[in-house]
């Protein structure tokens, strides 16, 4: 990347900005979910075994997610399902708040899997439709670190409010988080 492309207008346009913004505040409760909810399963009764079921269910249905929303990327619209996806990302979120039984949370977790498969291939494809063709590369550079901020502190933060605070002020932040992914989504 060199300089002239960091500085340049047409690389920062609006839409950019807030795809990386989005995806950045959207991959907290993500990341959240991921890294702290094995740690709540465990003190509310699970073993690992139930974590290794909950992770392979998210994968299962992540991947059949993902090959059923591919198709409708261009006939919906990017923008209606990264909306679609961030909402889901705030209500699996709020839904974790309501309960501490093992199986809910299990389901919950699994249902996450429909959320990330929704919503993480879409960014990508609209950072290159707001991106110049010059500047592809770098964008997409550019995309991805901003997704890694949240997956570099949202874990610490989880398990400090987790410890804190409890599971509800976790589930909590993600939550909001989530809502603001989705208000600032609308934006695009």
């Amino acid at each position: 990347m060199n300089r002239s492309t960091l500085l340049s207008r047409d690389f920062w346009n609006k839409d950019f900005i807030l795809i990386c913004l989005v995806c950045c505040i959207a991959s907290y409760p993500n990341s959240i979910l991921t890294s702290v909810l094995p740690v709540y399963v465990l003190d509310i009764g699970g073993n690992n075994a139930v974590i290794g079921f909950m992770t392979t269910g998210l994968t299962v249905l992540t991947m059949i997610t993902n090959i059923i929303v591919a198709p409708l990327i261009d006939s919906i619209g990017r923008k209606r399902l990264v909306i679609l996806g961030s909402f889901l990302f705030f209500v699996n979120s709020l839904l974790f708040c309501f309960t501490n039984r093992l199986s809910f949370v299990l389901v919950l977790r699994i249902l996450c899997g429909l959320t990330t498969g929704v919503f993480f291939p879409i960014p990508p494809i609209i950072v290159s439709d707001v991106s110049k063709k010059e500047h592809l590369v770098d964008a997409l550079g550019i995309f991805g670190a901003s997704g890694s901020v949240s997956f570099a502190v949202a874990p610490t933060i989880g398990l400090w409010l987790y410890r804190s605070y409890g599971a509800t002020a976790m589930f909590c932040s993600a939550a909001v988080l989530g809502a603001i992914s989705f208000m600032d989504e609308r934006s695009i």
